[in-house]
């Protein structure tokens, strides 16, 4: 399992390196002291006076790949799962036990309010340093009670298995936050492409279960413990807001100009297109994974392999997850290696439109005319503006093509909007979380017998594979969204919003009225639906 872990230590490495580089010949090197957090302004100057863009693609790119890994972080909330079986046998669980358990879990995955206030204030930083502890230490603690160190209790599991689940509810706020404001132009598929990990990591974590531990149980703890702090340490460093995010953190110390000149970065970021070459290779490896559990979870869970063929395909699978480091191949071909193009490189013969036409999609602007002094912002940043700091209501701004939430979460909370959609997730869950959450119960209960490991596996890794479907086909709809014309701007997103609720009554209909043997049809149709709604309102 080392090979799983080394990219992560040499990522650090290219970050290090990423914060003493030389442009044109000569070498620039930030403060020794804190070489993980170079100032970004001043890497943005560097950049300028070398004639870059502004915006350091493959660092993006580095923080893309990153918070990929994180998403299967995020996956462990499908881990206890591959395992009830192993735990019920072991420890005589009863199924309100089981439930217990998965409730208590769900809480903590789900109560992030709290922490939403902590990154509004500080950033992904101290959420990622939480993450880190309680994953480690869940996962640590639930390895140790099934070796028998520590007590086997219903309290104890439910105590362990919620540390966990905080860590996948919490690094999936933080990433997905920052992603969406480091790739604003290109939100859809960029977010899509690190949440189908989510729902690819269930498919890996059980890959690697069956195929490399079989009935070590405790030693697949012990990987996910390892797993998780490797990501989480590397992400701390490398999950970073763009500058013109300006928190209370960021706000210490600094005068109104120089909160200004931040904040006026923000146009480029809103202009900038993801290179697609770079992009699609991250999709290409997710079709290699969708091909390759379609075909490998029903042959391991339905026909007996040998030791041999099923540490090849544990070892496949650890190789497809490493190739999205291919996506930081510095290879030109891909895009994004600071050639000194323009900034919209999909649609750059749209550019002297985008500044000459205005109407309800938005307003292009171009970054290099834009008034370092007197900075525009929406009303997120203009919240976060000092005193005196203003905006012109006649400048340059461009404004996404859908709505989007700005100001603290104190903010959002005052708008009936957000309550409408938390309503709306609290109905679609019955359907979406606690039916997933509950496979094995519910299987036990509608076949009368309880599931072997290869069922569970199987179970989870169709999760993994109808997720990453749904999650694409959304991020490929928000993509057609924002590539309309300017002044034709006929769809939005929340077109789409009804979809998710269509799918749950479907799959429930089936659920109850399909024979218990066959539930694996509407399951299919419940991992879909969990992920359209996330989607529509990241």
């Amino acid at each position: 399992m080392c090979c799983f872990f080394c990219p992560f230590f040499i990522f650090v490495g290219c970050r290090c390196q990423a914060n003493s580089k030389t442009v044109h010949g000569k070498k620039h090197d930030n403060s020794p002291a804190m070489a993980f957090w170079s100032s970004q302004t001043r890497t943005v100057e560097r950049r300028r006076a070398a004639g870059l863009p502004v915006v350091d693609e493959m660092q993006r790119f580095r923080l893309l790949v990153c918070c990929m890994f994180c998403s299967i972080c995020t996956s462990l909330i499908y881990v206890f799962d591959l395992f009830t079986t192993q735990f019920v046998a072991r420890f005589n669980l009863s199924v309100g036990d089981q439930s217990t358990i998965s409730t208590v879990g769900l809480v903590f995955c789900y109560f992030t309010l709290p922490y939403g206030v902590l990154y509004d204030y500080a950033g992904p930083f101290p959420l990622i340093i939480i993450c880190l502890i309680t994953g480690g230490l869940g996962s640590l603690l639930l390895g140790l009670a099934f070796d028998g160190y520590v007590p086997g209790t219903v309290t104890n599991f439910s105590v362990f298995y919620a540390l966990m689940n905080t860590c996948a509810g919490l690094i999936d706020v933080a990433y997905i936050v920052t992603l969406a404001e480091v790739f604003p132009r290109n939100l859809g598929p960029v977010v899509a492409l690190a949440k189908i990990l989510t729902g690819l990591g269930s498919s890996v974590l059980a890959s690697i279960s069956v195929n490399l531990f079989g009935d070590n149980i405790s030693g697949f703890i012990y990987t996910i413990m390892a797993f998780s702090v490797v990501v989480c340490g590397v992400a701390a460093f490398v999950v970073v807001l763009p500058p013109y995010f300006i928190n209370g953190w960021r706000r210490r110390g600094k005068s109104a100009e120089q909160l200004a000149a931040m904040v006026a970065l923000e146009p480029a970021y809103r202009h900038k297109f993801v290179p697609v070459r770079r992009l699609g290779v991250g999709y290409v490896v997710v079709v290699l994974l969708l091909v390759f559990f379609t075909v490998q979870s029903p042959v391991v869970s339905y026909t007996k392999v040998s030791r041999g063929v099923s540490v090849a395909l544990g070892i496949i699978t650890i190789a497809l997850v490493l190739c999205f480091f291919l996506m930081l191949l510095p290879i030109r071909w891909l895009g994004g290696m600071d050639d000194n193009t323009g900034e919209e490189p999909v649609r750059a013969n749209d550019a002297e439109d985008e500044e000459e036409e205005e109407d309800d999609c938005g307003k292009g602007v171009d970054p290099a005319t834009t008034n370092p002094t007197l900075p525009n912002a929406p009303e997120k940043e203009r919240a976060a503006l000092p005193d005196g700091a203003t905006s012109e209501p006649g400048g340059d701004l461009e404004a996404p093509q859908d709505f989007r939430y700005g100001g603290t979460v104190w903010d959002n909370l005052k708008q009936p909007d957000i309550w409408l959609i938390f309503i709306v997730f609290v109905f679609q869950s019955t359907m979406g979380v606690i039916v997933i959450y509950n496979a094995s119960t519910i299987s036990v209960a509608l076949t009368g017998h309880k599931r072997s490991q290869q069922t569970s596996a199987l179970y989870t890794a169709f999760l993994g594979v109808s997720s990453p479907i749904g999650r694409t086909a959304m991020g490929m709809f928000e993509a057609f969204v924002q590539h309309q014309p300017p002044n034709n701007c006929r769809y939005v997103v929340t077109l789409a919003l009804p979809l998710s609720p269509l799918l749950a009554a479907i799959a429930g209909v089936l659920l109850l009225t399909m024979p218990g043997e066959s539930i694996l049809f509407p399951y299919i149709i419940v991992y879909f639906e969990e992920v359209c709604l996330p989607l529509l309102v990241p």
